[in-house]
């Protein structure tokens, strides 16, 4: 069935950034200048954000590439950042990713350059980018090729997210920009509801002053560690919750599973299930807003706030019909009922909606993709094909490491030096005789569909603080990785670090690599399980 569009998103191209988070992918790059004897070149890209092109700064130290979309080191304006250096090609492949403080940006800056061991990097080309001629749409992502001068080409990714509006902004995005697992807005809400308005009758279902709710409104837009003042009007804190999921584009529980959590609404069992296939966004902060309204519930003695009527308050605000413009009005009644019901059964079954977090062995951290494909020998071929981007059927170590990277292991140079022969590159036949000979086939075959579900996860977690992008993290990128996973996982919370680091590092070397940290998630997962 085809869906109605579920984003309200200004539709007219943007000639002036004017303040926001400019997200740029740099893909590949292609046809560069030779710029070595050998007739290659050793070529990285230099991106600076500009509100003028006749002003730069490239005397400053360009930053390193983030290794995820939402980089939380957000890049400031005319602050040059570079990727990594790809060794001997005209046809690097990057797929690294910036984060850009866009205020007033209307120019980019592109430059690669040949990297040289001893003097002064060559130019292979550059462009200015006139910002304005690519109509970029507000958080709508845009593909495109830069040519440069003199020759070869850049392929890019951008994406512009309005940093002035908080509300009606997707809940994934919002949560990527702030580098959370839940946005902010919701945890702070319930953070003064559950101190000042658990007792107050009518919580949730009277809205409070619509000039509090607009003053909150505006701050939570403006400041994205804002915090709730005394003086502010409990029944204004929940109303102003409310309407942040009414605007949502996409409902908390999404159009997608809409029809499946209707049918669900009589069975709790089947709650899980369908909360671990939501975006992770979506999926930790239906925990914590059911959880918080089955606090509620559980007062109603006092409030007179039952789940029955926390259901009708939240039913139209966290569920939408993706057909509900269409048809009678007797079919948006029903429509209406069925999603009341569905969050009234969550919040009297939360201990179903929490039990997902072990059930699908879902890791319990802030963000990541969407699940992969189930058949993963054609998933390792199909992320090979990606990575080629020259389509010469071999991959160099760069491309090599990032795919064995998505795939949960990771390889050092010197390896690869002795898989590829001393050649430089890897052939697919190659790529393939090595999953099987080193185990990694059967271990990528043997995953189920959950499971690598989860494993994708961790590692999308894991590179998040693998701003080396080497495969390890040293003691304090752990330590942070374990203060943030203490933060979402109530079974860590006591935990000890150094006890944690000794079970992670089973080799003992100091450092926690990708394998080690998948492997540890297992067991503590099963363990919980």
């Amino acid at each position: 069935m085809e869906r109605r569009k579920t984003t309200q998103r200004q539709r007219v191209g943007l000639q002036i950034l004017k303040k926001g988070t400019l997200f740029v992918s740099v893909k590949s790059a292609s046809g560069l200048l030779s710029c070595d004897s050998n007739g290659l070149s050793d070529p990285y890209v230099v991106l600076q954000l500009r509100e003028d092109p006749s002003v730069g700064s490239s005397d400053v130290k360009p930053r390193k590439s983030s290794t995820y979309r939402g980089d939380k080191n957000v890049v400031p304006m005319m602050t040059p950042v570079k990727t990594t250096t790809v060794k001997k090609t005209l046809n690097p492949v990057y797929h690294q990713n910036f984060s850009f403080e866009a205020i007033n940006a209307k120019y980019m800056s592109i430059v690669v350059n040949d990297w040289d061991r001893i003097g002064k990097d060559d130019l292979c080309g550059k462009k200015e980018v006139d910002l304005g001629t690519l109509q970029l749409v507000n958080q709508t992502p845009l593909d495109f090729s830069v040519d440069l001068e003199p020759q070869g080409k850049v392929n890019l990714r951008l994406e512009f997210v309005d940093g002035q509006s908080l509300f009606g902004l997707d809940l994934v995005s919002a949560a990527q920009r702030e580098q959370k697992a839940i946005p902010h807005i919701v945890t702070e809400c319930i953070r003064v509801v559950k101190k000042r308005g658990l007792d107050e009758e009518g919580i949730y279902r009277l809205s409070g002053s619509m000039k509090q709710v607009d003053t909150l409104k505006s701050e939570f837009s403006n400041q994205s560690d804002y915090t709730i003042p005394d003086d502010i009007d409990v029944n204004a804190v929940s109303g102003v919750l409310k309407k942040y999921f009414r605007e949502l584009p996409e409902p908390l529980l999404t159009f997608e599973l809409h029809r499946d959590f209707i049918a669900s609404a009589g069975k709790p069992e089947d709650f899980p299930a369908l909360i671990a296939q939501l975006p992770p966004a979506h999926f930790h902060t239906v925990k914590a807003i059911v959880t918080h309204l089955h606090e509620v519930a559980a007062l109603s003695s006092v409030n007179k706030m039952s789940s029955e009527n926390l259901g009708r308050v939240f039913g139209p605000t966290l569920m939408r019909e993706p057909d509900a413009d269409e048809g009678s009005h007797k079919g948006l009644s029903d429509a209406l009922m069925q999603n009341n019901k569905v969050i009234h059964a969550m919040i009297d079954h939360a201990d179903q909606v929490n039990s997902t977090a072990t059930s699908d062995k879902t890791v319990r951290t802030l963000v990541g993709h969407h699940a992969v494909a189930s058949e993963l020998s054609g998933r390792a071929i199909q992320l090979f094909i990606e990575y080629d981007a020259d389509k010469s059927e071999s991959l160099e170590y760069a491309e090599f490491r990032d795919l064995c990277y998505d795939l949960g292991f990771f390889v050092k140079e010197h390896a690869f030096k002795v898989l590829s022969h001393e050649k430089g590159s890897i052939s697919l036949d190659e790529f393939s005789n090595w999953l099987r000979v080193t185990g990694h086939q059967r271990a990528l075959d043997m995953r189920s569909n959950s499971e690598q579900t989860a494993i994708q996860q961790a590692i999308d977690f894991f590179k998040y603080f693998d701003t080396d992008h080497d495969g390890c993290l040293k003691r304090p990128k752990f330590r942070e990785l374990w203060d943030n996973l203490r933060q979402h996982d109530p079974e860590l919370k006591d935990g000890d670090f150094e006890a944690c680091l000794r079970d992670v590092d089973t080799d003992g070397d100091g450092e926690v690599s990708l394998e080690e940290f998948i492997a540890w998630l297992d067991r503590h997962n099963n363990t919980a399980a």
